[in-house]
Order: structure tokens, then sequence, then C-alpha cells
């Protein structure tokens, strides 16, 4: 089952699997003499079981030093089998997009596979990620970009949320789509995404979603999806509207 777990200061992440294996993966400078970086990479770290205080030495998570961009927000899970796939975000050097970025490891960490962009080509940065799986091959990435409705013009001013999945452990990956059903007509900035998974190829998806003009009321909502990410539910509240918006 899933356990994915995000820090709130969107600089680390940890996960354990259910056979004592823990990982930790952090963002830091590439330059461990500069203070304050202008770029940095992902960096993690690994102890065999959960008693033991060893820790192996910091390496380097995907292909993420020697360029000019930002990795942020790393998010972790493990399928208790082995498999660990971590998501992030990447981009932002000279003014670039930022993607999602994934990689995976086969062998409960010990190698891990080069980095690839999940997010797709396109010009919105993909911000949030948020990573989770059934333990039975299904995963999920989510995160939340620019909206279906934001004018080019105006930044911030929509937000939806979008998804792929991978029904193979991880080796393929969806399209990009979005995970509110309602991002074609919704005006509502959507975003502060987890996602958690349940029995077989089912996921569920929770977020805050900002009230704009024309848009559904402020508050906490929820979808679900029970075929392994490909269709969602309509999104529900399930916190009682903001009045402060």
């Amino acid at each position: 089952m899933c356990r994915e777990r995000t820090s709130g200061r969107d600089l680390h992440t940890i996960d354990c699997s259910l056979t004592g294996i823990c990982i930790a993966a952090w963002v830091a400078g590439e330059d461990d003499a500069d203070p304050f970086p202008a770029t940095n990479a992902l960096y993690y770290s690994k102890r065999v079981a959960q008693e033991s205080d060893t820790w192996s030495p910091r390496a380097v998570l995907g292909n993420t030093v020697g360029d000019m961009d930002i990795d942020w927000k790393p998010s972790l899970a493990t399928d208790n089998n082995g498999t660990w796939i971590c998501a992030w975000e990447h981009g932002g050097g000279g003014g670039s997009e930022i993607d999602i970025l994934i990689t995976r490891s086969l062998d409960d960490g010990d190698t891990w596979e080069p980095s690839v962009i999940v997010s797709g080509p396109d010009p919105r940065s993909d911000t949030e990620p948020s990573i989770c799986t059934d333990g039975l091959g299904s995963w999920l990435v989510a995160w939340d970009a620019p909206g279906i409705n934001q004018p080019s013009s105006v930044k911030y001013s929509e937000h939806d949320l979008f998804r792929v999945y991978s029904t193979d452990n991880g080796a393929t990956w969806s399209s990009v789509t979005p995970l509110n059903v309602n991002a074609g007509s919704d005006a509502s900035i959507d975003s502060m995404l987890s996602v958690s998974a349940g029995t077989v190829g089912s996921f569920l998806a929770v977020w805050a979603s900002f009230e704009r003009p024309g848009s559904s009321p402020s508050g906490i909502y929820f979808a679900r999806s029970f075929d392994a990410g490909n269709t969602w539910s309509v999104p529900e509240l399930i916190s009682p509207p903001n009045p402060d918006g």
C-alpha cells in the first residue's frame, strides 16, 4: 500500500517499506561550499533496517547535477516489493517552465534509472507532485499547473490538477490529462494536492480549492478513481466553504 511522505518545507521526503528499507531524499546545492546556490540537485540516502542507525553515503538521485535548473519538492513511494519511485519539480533556470520528473529503482534503492519527464511537452509550469502506488503494479503521479481556462496573459488566475498513471510498475506512463474532471468549466485555483491508494487499482485525491468568480466554493475537495487512475469521479466538497474565500 502507499505510504507516501512529503515534507511541508518542500526540501525533503522519506518513506519506509514493510521490509524495513528506509530511503530519504532531499534537495541540496551542488556546491557544498555555497550556502545560497543558484542551482541544486536531488540526493538520497538509504537505511537497510529501521532499527539501524547507519545510513548509506549521500548519492545523487536521478540525473539532476550539472544543469542550470532547480530541483524541488520531492515525493517518494514504494510498493514494498523492491520498487521505489521519486517524483519532483525540475526547471525554472533561465526562465524555463517547470516539469515533473521521476526516477525509478527496482532494487530497493541501490540503483536508480535515469530521470524522465512525465508531465509532457507543454508550456505550463507543473508543480507540487504527489506519488502513490497500490503495491500491485499501479502507480499515480499527480500535480497542479496553470489551468485550461487560465488566460495566457494572467498568471496564477486559475489552476487545475493533472495526472499520469502506470499499470506496469512504472515502466511506461499514460498521457497527461486533468484529474479534476471539471477542469474545462471551473475557474478555481486547485492546488496542495495529495494522493493515496486503496485496494487494487483504486486511488483517492484530496486538494484545496480557492474560489474565484464563476468557480466552485473554496474548501477541501476529493475525487476517486477505481480504474488505476484512468478516470475520476466528479470533485466533491468535504469541508465547509471558507467564508473568507
